[in-house]
C-alpha cells in the first residue's frame, strides 16, 4: 500500500494498487449500488476496480475496455468498474467506526472540470471524483440509495469549504462532469433501512467521505 494510505478496517476486504488500477477485493460478494461504467446499478460483486486512463481518453466502448482490464487482472466477475484520469497513487483511504458499524471510503479526486448542477456543460473530461464507500452492515436497497444521497451531500460540503467554483456559472461546484460513486455493504450485522444524515450510518458515511475527499484533493491538486 502507498505511504499514508490506511488499510481497510473491514474483515475480509482489502485494497491494492496494481497496473494503473486500484482493486478492492472482498472474500464474499458485496451488495452494491453504483453509477459505475461497468456493471452499474444494483449488483453483488467481490471486486471493485478504479482504473486510470489518460486525461484525453476517448473510446466508443469504455465498458469493453474495463472488461479487458478486469480479465487481464484476473478479477472475479461481475466486476464493478470505474475510470479516472487521476493518478491512482493519490488515492485516499480512510475509516470511520462505531461500536456496531464500520465504514471505509476509497477516493480518487481531480478537479480538471468542476461544475455546478444545472450548468450547461459543453465538454466532458476525466477529471473525476470517484468515491467508493464500503459499509460493514446490512443496508436495504432504499438505504443504499439514501447512502448515495449522503455521500453526494458530503462531497458538496468539501467543495464548498475549499471554494471550488464552476467555470461555467461561477456557482460553488457540486462535483465534476464525470464523477462516479459506489456504495457497497457486507450484509453482515444489523439491518438498516435508512442512511440519511440523521442516522448513525449516515453520520459515519459523511464523516469518512469528508475526511478522505479532502486528503485526495490535497494529494492530487495541492488544495488545502
Amino acid at each position: 500500500m502507498a505511504q499514508d494510505m490506511e488499510e481497510i478496517k473491514i474483515d475480509g476486504i482489502s485494497a491494492e494498487i496494481r497496473e494503473n488500477a486500484i482493486i478492492i477485493n472482498s472474500d464474499v460478494p458485496l451488495k452494491a449500488l453504483s453509477s459505475a461504467v461497468l456493471n452499474g446499478g444494483f449488483i453483488k460483486s467481490q471486486n471493485i476496480l478504479n482504473y486510470q486512463v489518460p486525461l484525453d481518453y476517448s473510446h466508443e466502448d469504455p465498458k469493453m475496455d474495463l472488461k479487458r482490464v478486469s480479465e487481464a487482472l484476473g478479477l472475479k466477475t461481475p466486476v464493478i468498474g470505474l475510470m479516472t484520469g487521476v493518478n491512482i497513487k493519490n488515492v485516499s483511504i480512510k475509516n470511520e467506526m462505531s461500536n456496531s458499524i464500520s465504514t471505509c471510503a476509497i477516493i480518487t479526486a481531480g478537479l480538471s472540470n468542476p461544475a455546478a448542477a444545472g450548468d450547461y456543460i459543453p465538454i466532458k473530461d476525466f477529471g473525476t471524483i470517484n468515491i467508493i464507500l464500503l459499509i460493514d452492515a446490512d443496508l436495504t436497497d432504499s438505504a443504499l440509495v439514501d447512502a448515495i444521497k449522503t455521500i453526494t451531500e458530503a462531497k458538496t460540503i468539501v467543495l464548498h469549504d475549499l471554494d471550488i467554483r464552476s467555470p461555467y456559472s461561477k456557482h460553488f461546484a457540486t462535483g465534476t462532469t464525470s464523477d462516479a460513486v459506489v456504495v457497497a455493504c457486507t450484509g453482515q450485522g444489523g439491518t438498516y433501512e435508512y442512511a440519511g444524515t440523521a442516522t448513525k450510518v449516515g453520520y459515519l458515511i459523511a464523516r469518512v467521505v469528508i475526511k478522505a475527499l479532502k486528503i485526495a484533493l490535497e494529494k492530487q491538486e495541492g488544495i488545502v
